[in-house]
């Protein structure tokens, strides 16, 4: 509480504060009184009492300014026509719009991209997830409730290859949001038997195929926005291809999954001349796979495989079991071809490597000489060194053939010190399944069998038994070069990969 205020009412203190010599000396500088001496009112010295006038008058100024800024930004309409600030408008002019619905984080993973264009859209793709760690859950797929939202605009699928990472998801979300699926031969066959296969059936939902011829360069309309080409490229699995899609604002090619093989043993290779033609005319976006952004130089040619397969099969003393994906015709193209020069005879085993292979003889992608196969029932009346098996299981899977031969639970087959088991195939990366390759292999060696590996080929002294799918980074970087996109965007692969995408284009 302040004892010295005035009482209400009462008069006013005098100027000069109470002090009797506050007017003394006001021309003597010596006599001023100093600001803060705690006898009187605080005196400002000129100088600070100058710049204080200073800004006040330059605010003030200031101020005028920022008036007639804003007012100026009214006219009479009568008179002068003013431009909307873009602030206040909606720009809602027709944009290409590219959404990645899955596949855009992680190596394998529900690889599926949204391409859309005003009232009509076209699905790049729909896969499920290989790898999927969960109680009770199989895989996964890409969430779809936006394409839900957006039905009514999907004019089609565009599939770029048949595995199960670019079509595992068509079973059950086709029949959500149905349209026409476009592919290559082999393609639509590996989609007609998986839709056909699966257990999920929706009534009234019919599968609608387009096949597309992709070394003719044919050319498809779809919708009234849309243009779609299929160019070949090599991978693992025939018939695989990029994705050309013409819009209205430019060019989208979707590499897909691929690698620059000189010597595939198809002889059909990544088809350059049309991709340079393509770069020609002119790319917008170039959606670049990266599986292997952080592998440098080339994937060697699938066909340097061939010599260790025969070599194997050769010279191996009993039966020989070989474990691969059943998506990679290619390789069983070659075991077919060693086993028959040395006269053996060839069981399949697996369910996908059944179907997979039923496929491909109807689509005319292998040549099985007359004879070669028997029935899994009937290996056991042939002789040891007369046998080979083709199976599943090379990721350790649980309920695949080769586990379960491991394990001792397989119907036709009780594994023997003299067998042969080889595994022509890699961990898929980031899947974990390494550890379940690991542990088939320890319980296959519990049991005295040969087992031959590609990451041990040094210290078994024999050939390569795999090779990637997808290029090496010298090939992405060549690749990138030749299309010469506006916009790179690279898919399909970890962060750290895309990465390196990037750094490369």
């Amino acid at each position: 509480m302040n004892n010295n205020k005035p009482p209400q009412g009462g008069n006013k203190p005098p100027r000069n504060g109470g002090n009797p010599n506050f007017n003394k000396g006001r021309n003597n500088n010596n006599n001023r009184p100093q600001a803060g001496n705690g006898n009187g009112p605080k005196s400002v010295p000129r100088a600070a009492a100058k710049a204080s006038r200073g800004q006040a008058i330059r605010a003030s100024r200031n101020m005028a300014d920022d008036a007639h800024r804003v007012a100026g930004q009214y006219y009479d309409s009568s008179t002068v026509t003013a431009t909307p600030r873009r602030a206040n408008k909606l720009d809602d002019s027709p944009h290409l719009r590219i959404i990645g619905l899955g596949g855009m984080d992680d190596i394998g993973a529900k690889n599926m991209i949204l391409v859309e264009y005003e009232d009509e859209a076209v699905v790049i793709d729909c896969g499920n997830s290989l790898g999927v760690d969960l109680p009770g859950i199989n895989f996964g797929i890409a969430d779809i409730t936006y394409l839900k939202k957006i039905k009514h605009k999907v004019k089609a699928y565009a599939i770029t290859h048949g595995h199960l990472d670019h079509i595992g998801g068509l079973p059950y979300i086709l029949p959500e949001v149905p349209a026409p699926v476009y592919g290559s031969n082999f393609t639509i066959g590996m989609v007609e038997q998986i839709c056909s296969n699966s257990d999920y059936q929706v009534d009234g939902f019919e599968l609608q195929t387009v096949t597309m011829n992709q070394d003719n360069h044919e050319r498809l309309k779809i919708g009234k926005h849309f243009v779609i080409e299929l160019v070949r490229v090599t991978h693992s699995i025939p018939d695989s291809t990029a994705v050309v899609l013409d819009t209205p604002v430019g060019r989208v090619i979707n590499t897909g999954d691929y690698r620059i093989d000189p010597e595939p043993l198809d002889h059909l290779q990544t088809d350059l001349p049309r991709f340079k033609e393509l770069a020609k005319e002119g790319v917008l976006v170039l959606l670049q796979e990266s599986t292997n952004g952080e592998r440098p130089g080339r994937t060697p040619s699938e066909s340097t495989l061939e010599p260790t397969f025969h070599e194997i099969i050769k010279n191996a003393p009993g039966r020989i079991f070989i474990s691969q994906f059943s998506t990679t015709i290619n390789r069983i193209q070659m075991v077919v071809n060693a086993a028959a020069k040395d006269g053996r005879k060839i069981a399949l085993d697996g369910r996908s490597m059944m179907s997979t292979l039923e496929t491909a003889v109807k689509r005319g992608m292998i040549k099985i000489p007359k004879g070669t196969f028997v029935p899994m029932s009937n290996i056991n009346a042939l002789k040891d060194q007369d046998v080979v098996v083709i199976c599943t299981g090379s990721q350790g899977e649980p309920n695949a053939a080769l586990t379960r031969m491991a394990n001792g639970d397989h119907k036709h087959v009780k594994m023997k010190e003299q067998d042969t088991v080889v595994f022509s195939s890699t961990p898929i990366p980031g899947t974990g399944n390494d550890v379940k390759i690991g542990r088939l292999v320890d319980n296959l060696l519990k049991k005295n069998v040969h087992v031959f590996q590609h990451i041990t080929k040094e210290l078994d002294h024999h050939g390569p038994l795999h090779v990637s799918g997808h290029g090496g980074l010298d090939e992405y970087g060549e690749f990138m070069e030749m299309i010469k996109p506006k916009f790179l965007v690279p898919i399909y692969g970890d962060y750290k990969s895309k990465r390196r995408i990037i750094e490369e284009g």
